[in-house]
This record gives structure tokens, sequence and C-alpha cells, in this order.
């Protein structure tokens, strides 16, 4: 449910009331442009099973300014388990295999659906891809018969005219 990107490594982290409080690993490396982005998903729950009504994500940074670039749309096909929807990026060409590249990001959508990745780089030196999981097997790996998974548009680039795509449908199946 709690999310950093770059990954710092081990992390610590309280929540009470309406206060999260999060303590980094002395040293941990950030974003090449000095970046982190931190996801507090919509699964999240407090002691009392509360769940969050929405994913909450904010960047901050060491350097100049933060990533204006955004990806959103909506997962439709939802299941008892709670979905993951992850981003990944690769600099040059369309990503043409996940399986070759670690995601960089993941969310939870929100009941209705939506979701949406920000603070994302702009620039055709980016690929990024999205992919849905909905995982109802237990153990490790997809089963097919079980497990419902939805593939994004093969490539999305995010420019200096086009900072955000919006609208991308995602259907579990």
């Amino acid at each position: 449910a709690l999310r950093i990107f770059p990954e710092p490594g081990p992390i610590a982290f309280a929540w009470e009331e309406a206060e999260l409080t999060i303590a980094l690993p002395p040293g941990a490396p950030v974003g090449r442009m000095g970046e982190r982005v931190v996801t507090l998903t919509s699964i999240a729950e407090d002691r009392r099973g509360n769940r969050l009504e929405k994913t909450y994500e904010f960047a901050y940074t060491t350097g100049d300014s933060i990533p204006s670039g955004a990806i959103e749309g909506k997962l439709s096909g939802g299941t008892r388990t709670p979905a993951r929807i992850l981003l990944f990026a690769a600099p040059g060409p369309p990503i043409d295999s996940l399986a070759a590249v670690d995601p960089i990001r993941e969310t939870a959508p929100e009941p209705s659906g939506d979701f949406r990745f920000s603070h994302l780089t702009v620039g055709v030196e980016y690929s990024y891809a999205l992919f849905a999981l909905s995982k109802e097997s237990s153990g490790p790996g997809l089963d097919p018969d079980r497990d419902r998974v939805a593939f994004g548009p093969d490539s999305l680039r995010l420019t200096a005219d086009s900072a955000i795509v919006s609208g991308i449908a995602l259907k579990l199946t």
C-alpha cells in the first residue's frame, strides 16, 4: 500500500490518526534528478481495517524541478482481490517485453477504477507501458485460469505538447 520510487531500501513508517511518518534509511539514493515519489494507495488500512478513500501521491526533489508528466485512465473488470497497476519505463524505443524491465511505479485503482501516475519524466527519451494484475491464485507466478491481467497500449510517450496522457482503458480478463 505504501510505495516509494526510487526504492530507498528498508523503510520504517508509523500511521497514527491522520498523520503518516516515513523514515528512509540514511544515505538512501534519490532519482537521477533528485526526485522521489511517494504513493499511499487506497488499499492501505489502519489497525481497525478502515481503508483510505483514494490514493495519495506526492513528490519532492533535491534538484531544480519535479517532473510534470502524467498517465491516467480507468481499470474495469474488477475482482474480489485488489488490483495492482504497474508502470514500466525504458529509454529509447517502445518496450517490447515487460519481462525485460522492472516496473518503476505501482498503484491501486480507486473504487471507481480510476488510476493516475503523476510526476513522470516528459520527453521522447522514455517509453512507458502499463500492466494491471488481480492475483486470485495463491503461490508464486501467474495462474492463467484464475489470475486476471490487462495490458495497456504498446508505447506511451510524454512530450512537451502532450505531457498528460489520459483516457487509457485497461480491462482485466
